[in-house]
């Protein structure tokens, strides 16, 4: 993976200030993957790009774009039918995929009945937990 950084005002902790990782290639269910270990007590990572989704090739790779690019909390398997191309019987598979999983867990999001979420509705949704 190639990345540039920009390490500013490392205090006598050893501790970094703020920085933004610039990644052009980079794979980022590695990164993210690895997050606790190369940035140990980092805040979350946010994520800035990929904001259309129809470059994406694979549709679980639209699944990893459309949880990491989302502002909201709550997207029911609909949406991500709609927007990733994924039958609904197949997203529970595509969660747990090697490109999707470690995206949705440093991202937050679980699986939950969209009645346990808005108090009534039928099927799932993905929700994000803070």
């Amino acid at each position: 993976m190639a990345a540039r950084s920009c390490l500013r005002n490392i205090s006598d902790e050893g501790v970094a200030s703020k920085t933004k990782i610039y990644s052009v290639d980079g794979d980022l269910s590695l990164l993210l993957s690895w997050k606790d270990t190369l940035f140990p007590g980092s805040p979350d990572i946010k994520y800035i790009g990929k904001e259309k989704l129809i470059d994406s090739s694979s549709s679980t790779q639209k699944l990893a774009d459309l949880l990491i690019t989302s502002s909201q909390d709550f997207i029911t398997f609909s949406e991500v039918q709609e927007k990733c191309g994924i039958n609904k019987r197949k997203i529970s598979q595509a969660l747990n995929s090697k490109t999707v999983k470690p995206i949705r867990t440093a991202g937050g999001w679980i699986k939950k009945k969209v009645s346990e979420v808005q108090g009534s509705g039928r099927g799932l949704a993905l929700v994000r937990i803070t």
